[in-house]
């Protein structure tokens, strides 16, 4: 079958590593919970020189598509890593984007984190979208477009992608969630967050589990018993986002 009857009509939902790990644990835990198959790959001179175990077979880095069975069509494009270049970043946007174009699919979504410092009462999500459509939706599920009011530059490929996909006319949207921003620190919280927004805005049917959701409650309850009267750490800190 050709390749691109799988993208047909599809909604793309791409992951990349970023801030929190929000994109990778998210794709983890939907393909954790869905069926799916890996049906095409792309490769990058600029990913690590590295091989990686999956599933106790060794494979180059890649960016995988992979059909998820789900009522919609759906596809996610999960990067094993970011392109250690902005050259290899823009080569590597351009032919995920062309794919995309010719495979006719019908929605592109680039998800991420916004690095913020400190404790959060609640896990905030913004969005960015070039279609009303998208927008209405996204707004129904509480996420907020006021994204400029939030972080000055999106570093990476998700910003990337979500900028050369609508330069190519593609209903393109980005979904942004809150994530602790300390390198290396994965944030379960937030990723959490993104996929009760996905599998709603996707139609996806995953339900976060009772444990996860009692973990994150215990966690809420830690915060609020603090004395009310602690500083914020950098009150006045602006957000940066790296994609």
């Amino acid at each position: 079958m050709d390749m691109y009857e799988d993208f047909k009509d599809s909604k793309v939902i791409i992951a990349f590593p970023g801030i929190g790990s929000v994109s990778v644990l998210a794709a983890n835990y939907i393909l954790k919970n869905l069926k799916h198959k890996v049906f095409a790959s792309m490769y990058s001179d600029d990913f690590p020189a590295v091989l990686l175990n999956d599933n106790n077979e060794f494979r180059l880095p890649a960016v995988r598509m992979i059909r998820l069975e789900t009522k919609e069509r759906v596809v996610l494009c999960y990067g094993d890593s970011q392109p250690s270049t902005d050259a290899g970043a823009y080569k590597l946007s351009k032919e995920i984007v062309d794919v995309l174009k010719s495979g006719g699919v019908k929605e592109v979504i680039t998800l991420g984190g916004i690095g913020i410092r400190g404790e959060r009462r609640r896990t905030g999500a913004y969005y960015m979208s070039n279609s009303v459509e998208s927008s209405k939706k996204l707004q129904r599920l509480k996420a907020t477009d006021k994204l400029s009011d939030k972080i000055n530059v999106v570093f990476g490929m998700t910003g990337l992608l979500y900028g050369l996909a609508s330069k190519e006319g593609l209903n393109t949207s980005m979904l942004l969630v809150e994530a602790n921003g300390s390198p290396g620190y994965m944030d379960t919280k937030a990723s959490m967050k993104m996929i009760e927004l996905l599998s709603d805005y996707m139609n996806l049917g995953i339900k976060i589990k009772e444990s996860e959701k009692s973990k994150r409650k215990e966690k809420k309850v830690k915060y609020s018993v603090e004395r009310e009267d602690k500083v914020e750490e950098e009150a006045r800190f602006k957000e940066h986002y790296l994609g």
